[in-house]
């Protein structure tokens, strides 16, 4: 009976999360492939539809978001905790070792210096945290630099991503997992990307990889802030303060499983891949999606949001994208239902990253 109000989907399986009610954490739910034991059931079955992670398996911390990667799960407490399960292979759990976890077990206490974690984002096989006071970690996979810390080679716990210099001294507010490259918002509404290039997912003008943050020219979204992001496979997403929608990379690409693919006629195989240009091309900067494709809408800009939907906008976002008002009377909010938010929650989710 309990209303979702975040979903994260990873290689073979999903994450749901119910509100108990906006005052409490809430009930995390999972479905799919459990080879690894990704959806946190203490077995490796396959579940073919949603069932409740036992509520003990996270002791007393409230979950507030999930993250899911290609075969391992995250979840983040309000009290700052971060939990890990699934598969372990490169370190991606963060636990000092390479063993699965069956079940949500929590990261020990000052791995992440000593701070509480606000946002987590889960990627093929790497996992970052955003913390309190913006700095970001970062632990797993590093074979394409996907993890900032200037090398490739991975990380059994976290890491944190450069100095206090790192981002131009700006703190993060949000960081996206690709499969392999990574990306991070400032509080200054800076990009940065880092990580396999491949096809332009970095959004740098070529296809090269980088292995520290680097920031994406500002000039391509018209030198307006970014405030939301989003990375998939081998593409990435943004959006601006004033509502804009960009993209870039990988447009389109071979479908290797289909045994009528013309190796002669690779172009007739294309398959557009969801840039959202209408033109399957690949992208090597990042492009904005043309306001009359979305109907001339605007993206990020809340118009009524449920109240227990309030939640799963909160992660990572701040006022920005509301009425510029965290501390004000729901009463005369207009703008974002995050507002409406227990303090308890807004001000270890929101207010912590940043206004």
């Amino acid at each position: 009976g309990s209303s979702a109000v975040m979903v994260a989907c990873g290689g073979r399986h999903t994450l749901v999360l119910t509100a108990l009610g906006l005052a409490h954490g809430g009930l995390v739910w999972s479905c799919g492939s459990g080879d690894f034991g990704q959806v946190g059931h203490g077995d490796q079955a396959t579940h073919l539809v949603l069932t409740l992670v036992a509520e003990e398996r996270f002791k007393d911390a409230l979950v507030v978001m999930v993250a899911a990667g290609g075969g391992h799960s995250v979840a983040l407490g309000t009290d700052g905790t971060v939990w890990t399960w699934g598969l372990n292979n490169f370190g991606q759990l963060g636990h000092n070792d390479a063993h699965n976890r069956l079940v949500p077990t929590q990261l020990v206490g000052g791995v992440l210096g000593g701070s509480g974690a606000v946002l987590v984002s889960a990627g093929g096989f790497h996992t970052v945290a955003v913390m309190i006071d913006g700095a970001l970690w970062a632990w797993g996979f590093e074979g394409e630099g996907q993890l900032g810390l200037d090398n490739t080679w991975n990380m059994l716990v976290p890491a944190r991503v450069g100095a206090e210099e790192e981002f131009g001294g700006s703190p993060v507010l949000m960081a996206a997992c690709g499969d392999l490259h990574t990306l991070a918002v400032t509080k200054a509404g800076t990009l940065w990307a880092w990580g396999l290039g491949e096809h332009g997912a970095l959004g740098h003008n070529d296809d090269n990889t980088r292995l520290v943050p680097t920031q994406v020219e500002a000039q391509h979204f018209g030198h307006t802030k970014i405030v939301s992001i989003a990375a998939g496979r081998a593409h990435s997403a943004a959006v601006t303060e004033h509502g804009g929608l960009y993209t870039w990379g990988q447009g389109s690409c071979v479908d290797a499983d289909d045994e009528e693919v013309d190796e002669d006629n690779e172009e007739e195989n294309e398959v557009p891949l969801g840039l959202g240009h209408g033109d399957g091309e690949t992208k090597l900067v990042p492009t904005r999606v043309a306001p009359a494709l979305l109907q001339d809408t605007r993206v990020g800009r809340c118009h009524g949001l449920p109240p227990l939907h309030a939640l799963a906008f909160a992660m990572g976002t701040h006022v920005r994208l509301g009425n510029g008002d965290e501390t004000g009377p729901a009463a005369d909010a207009t703008g974002c239902a995050y507002s409406e938010m227990p303090g308890e929650i807004v001000m270890k989710l929101v207010k912590g990253c940043g206004s």
